[in-house]
């Protein structure tokens, strides 16, 4: 993690930033979790699969999504145009 040492510092700006960061990572395990799902099945699906769809290690997917289950449901509830490529 970067600290601001600087008081002229945007530490707003930073924080804003790594949250975009963020959830546009998550977003991308959650398209590769979804891509995964459609093709092997709820069932056959772990998270080294979503993992290597997503070209991530799995402690980062495990870290930013929490569990296979939360990718699950997040992907069965989110909106399809959410996981469509841009």
């Amino acid at each position: 993690m970067v600290q601001v040492l600087n008081r002229g510092s945007n530490v707003a700006t930073l924080s804003e930033r790594v949250q975009r960061k963020n959830e546009a990572r998550r977003l991308e395990i959650l398209r590769a979790a979804a891509r995964v799902f459609r093709r092997l099945g709820l069932s056959a699906t772990g998270m080294r699969e979503i993992a290597e769809e997503a070209d991530l290690s799995p402690a980062t997917c495990i870290t930013t999504s929490a569990a296979r289950t939360r990718s699950c449901f997040s992907a069965r509830s989110a909106p399809s145009s959410a996981f469509s490529p841009r």
